[in-house]
């Protein structure tokens, strides 16, 4: 569409892919294409057998962070815009998905679920015997663009996710099934916690 929103144009057109989705490829790969404006001219990125997916563009658009299944569980993965130089940032037995970058390009904001526990416990009550996963809940986490620093910013039992930067300030904001509601980090990013 023009700048001013008029004369929109439908990019996509796959009756195999939600729309919601524009990341899903025309193979049903789930790999990471860019386009033109126009719709035209599709290059795919990744072209890899595993599922790669929410891509985010750097500020400078000089590199795409995602996030894929190719190493066996879902981790972050940063690469150049045109598909060249990808590099894992996370790796751990948890699953890791990427959302935003801060507005100078040297954070990167994320939701993991690390503190899941495989192991069910028993539950203790008598009256009512059954057993518990103790913990599944998603975190938000902030790392150096190079996967270097992952720090925990929040940590309750609720599911935490969808974490951006708030462009005015740097500072991290996220959404909460505690309520859902948006919470914002009273801190910067780059300052102590």
């Amino acid at each position: 569409m023009d700048a001013d929103g008029r004369y929109p144009k439908n990019l996509t057109n796959n009756p195999e892919c939600e729309d919601g989705f524009p990341s899903c490829s025309p193979n049903g790969n789930y790999d990471i294409y860019v386009m033109s404006a126009d719709g035209g001219n599709p290059i795919n990125l990744t072209n890899h057998p595993a599922l790669d997916g929410h891509p985010v563009w750097s500020p400078d658009s000089s590199k795409i962070a995602f996030d894929s299944w190719r190493d066996g569980n879902l981790e972050i993965y940063v690469m150049d815009a045109d598909g060249s130089n990808v590099i894992r940032l996370t790796n751990n037995p948890a699953e890791d998905i990427v959302y935003d970058w801060s507005p100078d390009g040297q954070k990167i904001a994320f939701a993991s679920n690390r503190d899941w526990q495989e192991k069910p416990r028993r539950w203790r009550d008598r009256r009512r015997p059954g057993v518990m996963f103790p913990r599944d809940m998603w975190e938000i986490y902030v790392m150096d663009a190079n996967g270097r620093n992952q720090i925990r910013l929040t940590n309750n039992r609720a599911d935490d996710g969808d974490p951006s930067f708030l462009r005015i300030v740097g500072r991290p904001a996220a959404s909460s099934d505690k309520g859902f509601a948006l919470w914002g980090c009273a801190k910067r990013v780059n300052e102590p916690f």
